[in-house]
């Protein structure tokens, strides 16, 4: 058993895959109020063990052992993409042009080829139309919700997340000095009530700010709606609509985490 002063990248968890084969996962991965882990648990799936020592290390883990711990990547899938890596490199290189291009700064919402290719992706996976010149590159999920944050609010700007919601996210939120307003949440996601409510009480201030073509939203809703973080939670589908129609009513941008 783990106490509840145990620090969670110590909690290790052990969860047999699908293939019969051991994944290492922590807490994190798939929640700890996720109903999956509750099943799996209750399953005999998953064992815990706790401390520095149950910090999984290439001595530790076996060739039929996946690392998921804190997301990294395993070794194995890590080397794969190495390879492909190398391989793509090589490719470019060889074209034309290509080896002065390849050090060359960059288009600044990013490589056309590969927004068009993604644009056509999420086109497909959404089953609506998304536009290659909507879509803007950034390093990561993180960095875009920084730029957005900084760049389309001013300080003491109200921004509603899930409760609980990613740590990292909140840590960034908080050093735009953006008023945090948690919203409660059940298994299926959050509440479009409490969210109506919270931002009805909570929004007064900026309600007559004056919209701007910089800056045309009254406050910020985050979320992660599919395998949240830490609950491992998936917003259900019929809410989806109250939860546009209430950003909508209330003239707040919903920046959607939406990296798995």
């Amino acid at each position: 058993m783990t106490s509840s002063k145990t620090k969670l990248f110590h909690v290790i968890e052990w969860c047999q895959g699908s293939n019969g084969c051991p994944l290492l996962i922590s807490q994190a991965a798939i929640g700890v109020d996720s109903r999956s882990y509750r099943l799996a648990r209750t399953e005999g799936l998953v064992r815990m063990a706790t401390g520095p020592e149950a910090v999984p290390t290439d001595d530790t883990l076996n060739s039929q052992e996946t690392e998921l711990c804190i997301g990294f990547p395993c070794v194995a899938m890590m080397d794969r993409s190495a390879r492909v890596l190398d391989k793509a490199a090589s490719d470019y290189m060889g074209r034309s042009q290509s080896s002065v291009n390849i050090v060359q700064y960059g288009p600044q919402n990013g490589n056309e080829l590969f927004r068009k290719a993604l644009a056509e992706f999420l086109t497909r996976q959404f089953q609506s139309d998304v536009l290659t010149d909507d879509l803007y590159v950034t390093t990561g999920a993180s960095f875009g919700l920084m730029m957005l944050s900084s760049n389309l609010f001013d300080a003491g700007d109200m921004v509603f997340v899930e409760d609980p919601t990613y740590f990292i996210s909140f840590q960034m939120l908080e050093m735009c000095k953006l008023n945090i307003i948690s919203v409660p949440t059940d298994e299926q996601g959050i509440l479009p009530a409490a969210l109506d409510e919270a931002v009805t009480v909570h929004n007064v201030k900026n309600a007559s700010r004056p919209l701007t073509e910089d800056k045309p939203y009254r406050g910020l809703l985050y979320l992660v709606p599919t395998f949240h973080n830490p609950t491992g939670r998936c917003l259900a589908d019929e809410r989806c609509k109250p939860v546009v129609d209430i950003a909508r009513k209330h003239k707040l941008l919903i920046i959607c985490d939406d990296v798995y």
